[in-house]
């Protein structure tokens, strides 16, 4: 793939200017798999759902194609469109950070370790099941402060000892959109108890460390009562439990985070078998506390992978509901 094509990852609900939606139009852009095609929009072989086993049978159909195919000359565009359907750019001197969550298990020693397995729907070997699939799973997403939001995390006068609440914006962006089972990707759970607070660890000319520490509880509790007509697959019935554990460092010289390391660990539970995008759909349909990690981790690099927005923040999914706290002067 790296040698013979030129590979581009597309959001299914972004797909670039009008012109560059047109063109993937034509071609008709498989979701969830592989399209190939040429520059000229020329489709070759087949697509190939969620996985690129289609990537033979393309290269046999473009080494068969007239050189004038295979190397066109594309004039650039006068009009690219709107822009609608470009994803969001990074705010200004944002912090962007990491963001993994994986479901855990339990080892042989009774300490948790990365799972290594990840149905959707039905477990088990038999035909039809989720056996074999997504093994060793864990979803990534971005975490995005503005340059006001991380400023505001240090505080105006640090004395080593002191706590302080975690700003407002900040709190419930990581309350509402990181404190659930992001496979659930819901953002409407409500929140149970939230309590977050820095500690200011370290203090001098040349900075401030500071230690983020709290308890989340999202959604609804493991032990709620159905109501009637209800089974343990009722989407509120969907919760999760998290303590969170983490390490900032402001270098005041170069006015900027080098680290932002946080760790959430917690047990979530809800949905079924046979309800996509929930805890118990992914791991088997079970009802009970599945234990479950998250990390954040600082991105100092740059590259346009690296750009890619937030799940939540993309409108088509949560409006302006990313900054909305931000936007309210929190």
């Amino acid at each position: 793939m790296r040698d013979r094509f030129v590979p581009v990852i597309l959001d299914g609900y972004l797909k670039g200017r009008s012109a560059e939606r047109e063109f993937l139009k034509r071609v008709k852009l498989a979701g969830n798999g592989f399209t190939y095609f040429t520059a000229t929009g020329l489709k070759l072989g087949e697509d190939s759902y969620l996985g690129a086993n289609g990537m033979s049978k393309a290269l046999e159909a473009f080494a068969a194609l007239p050189e004038a195919d295979r190397r066109p000359k594309i004039p650039p565009l006068d009009d690219p469109g709107d822009a609608k359907g470009v994803p969001l750019a990074p705010p200004p001197e944002c912090l962007i950070a990491n963001v993994y969550f994986t479901y855990l298990q339990e080892d042989s020693s009774g300490k948790l370790e990365r799972a290594l397995w990840h149905v959707e729907g039905q477990p088990g070997t038999e035909s039809g099941s989720g056996h074999g699939r997504n093994q060793v799973l864990t979803h990534i997403d971005k975490l995005w402060l503005t340059k006001a939001e991380w400023k505001s995390l240090v505080p105006a006068n640090p004395v080593v000892g002191e706590k302080h609440p975690l700003p407002p914006a900040i709190h419930e962006r990581l309350v509402r959109f990181y404190s659930s089972d992001m496979a659930h990707r819901s953002t409407g759970d409500k929140v149970r108890a939230a309590e977050l607070t820095l500690t200011v660890e370290r203090a001098s000319e040349d900075g401030v460390s500071l230690r983020l520490e709290g308890t989340v509880k999202t959604g609804c509790p493991f032990e709620a009562k159905l109501r009637e007509g209800e089974s343990s697959e009722a989407p509120g019935l969907c919760g999760a439990d998290f303590e969170l554990l983490g390490y900032l460092r402001y270098d005041s010289r170069r006015d900027a985070f080098d680290r932002f390391d946080v760790v959430a660990l917690g047990e979530g539970w809800g949905g079924g078998r046979s309800q996509a995008a929930t805890t118990n759909f992914y791991r088997g349909g079970e009802h009970r506390r599945w234990p479950m990690g998250i990390a954040f981790q600082l991105l100092t690099t740059r590259r346009p992978v690296d750009r890619l927005p937030p799940q939540n923040a993309n409108p088509y999914r949560c409006g302006d509901a990313y900054f909305k706290a931000s936007k309210r002067g929190e």
